[in-house]
């Protein structure tokens, strides 16, 4: 059976995991289709890919890369481009700078240990100053007037954007068991992305990398999204606490939110 987030997939053919994240029942309606966009960065679509993108209208695209991944594949835009662009050059104080565009690939990690480093980032991602100051201009963007889609991504377009989408989902009142289906889809759409993904790790290692490690590094666990939501309820007492008190989106925010996103 094929989930929702794999049916909204959008085939480019050089940005991955690129798809719709609306649709989804909430408690008030459904949210829309054609307003929210996750992918990969788009440092490497074809002309093709950009003339599909230019389609959609996007006004805002969220770039939660660090300033080196940035420097090291800048996306490409397309013809006539006027979409804000939401990013920062603040560092994450528990990462070294790298100027390596391997650096997703920590090879020296068993599988267990890249499991539990995953748990951990997700602990602690949405406390880093730099995506608070991205995750509050994102939620801005949402509300601001405006009739074109948002888009929203990071290197592969499944850990720091996959942690963005499952807030936007929880703040507007998607199932929970929803807001994690679409969370995990990303391990369904990594087919075509494998090779790529293989050539980096390979690199990374210096060696052949096998199945079973390659795939605890690009694919993504529900722990790891109840790591950052578990730290979330420790601090605050719910997800929603944290939207509040971190992002400011409090109770008149969150109405705007459903109202612009909400049919």
């Amino acid at each position: 059976m094929t989930s929702p987030a794999t049916s909204r997939m959008v085939a480019l053919e050089g940005v991955g995991n690129f798809r719709d994240f609306g649709g989804y029942e909430t408690a008030s309606g459904r949210l829309r289709l054609g307003r929210l966009f996750r992918s990969a960065h788009l440092a490497h679509a074809s002309d093709a890919d950009l003339a599909v993108l230019a389609g959609y209208g996007i006004r805002a695209v969220v770039d939660l890369r660090r300033a080196v991944e940035r420097a090291a594949e800048p996306c490409r835009r397309w013809n006539g481009f006027g979409a804000e662009v939401i990013e920062n050059d603040i560092e994450e104080a528990f990462l070294q700078p790298s100027p390596t565009p391997n650096q997703g690939f920590p090879m020296h990690l068993d599988v267990e240990a890249h499991r539990a480093r995953s748990r951990g980032f997700y602990a602690r991602a949405a406390y880093e100053e730099r995506h608070i100051d991205l995750f509050r201009r994102y939620f801005q963007a949402l509300v601001a007037p405006g009739d074109g889609p948002v888009l929203i991504h990071c290197a592969s377009g499944k850990d720091r954007t996959g942690l963005l989408a499952a807030l936007t989902h929880w703040a507007v009142g998607v199932r929970e068991d929803e807001l994690m289906g679409d969370f995990l889809a990303t391990n369904g759409l990594l087919g075509p992305r494998l090779p790529g993904l293989r050539k980096l790790a390979n690199a990374a290692a210096g060696r052949e990398v096998g199945d079973d490690e390659l795939l605890a590094r690009v694919s993504v666990g529900p722990d790891y999204l109840e790591a950052a939501f578990g730290s979330m309820i420790e601090r605050h007492g719910s997800v929603d606490g944290y939207l509040r008190d971190v992002l400011g989106l409090d109770a008149g925010r969150k109405t705007a939110l459903i109202e612009r996103l909400v049919a």
